[in-house]
């Protein structure tokens, strides 16, 4: 296994910061790929993950998103309202098992869009 960190400009211009982790077969060849955590700001957001690795060979994924301002209308006027620290929130957990090279998908579960817009 080899845990890989690079940068790749993205949709829009924008600069992301990968973290990824492949997995290679006795000869060397590239057998599978995860990408861990890919971190990114870009107008009203920023998004990244935490993970762990851990010795039973299970790896845990956590997204995060973090906004940054909202637009909303205001006597018929559109303004941008913007949160002061805002804090994180998790909008998918996944769960990855490693088995023969391969990264298998245990579970998976994303907050919609509606739940994260009432938190606020």
């Amino acid at each position: 296994y080899k845990l890989i960190i690079y940068n790749k400009i993205g949709e829009s211009d924008t600069l992301l910061l990968n973290v990824q982790i492949n997995s290679y077969d006795a000869k060397g060849n590239l057998v599978d790929a995860l990408l861990l955590s890919s971190f990114f700001a870009y107008e009203d957001i920023v998004r990244f993950s935490d993970f762990v690795i851990r010795q039973d060979y299970t790896i845990s994924i956590d997204s995060y998103v973090i906004y940054r301002w909202y637009e909303d209308s205001k006597d018929g006027h559109l303004v941008t309202i913007k949160f002061k620290d805002q804090a994180p929130q998790i909008y998918i957990k996944e769960q990855y098992q490693m088995e023969n090279g391969r990264f298998k998908l245990i579970s998976r579960n994303a907050v919609s869009q509606g739940e994260k817009r009432s938190e606020r």
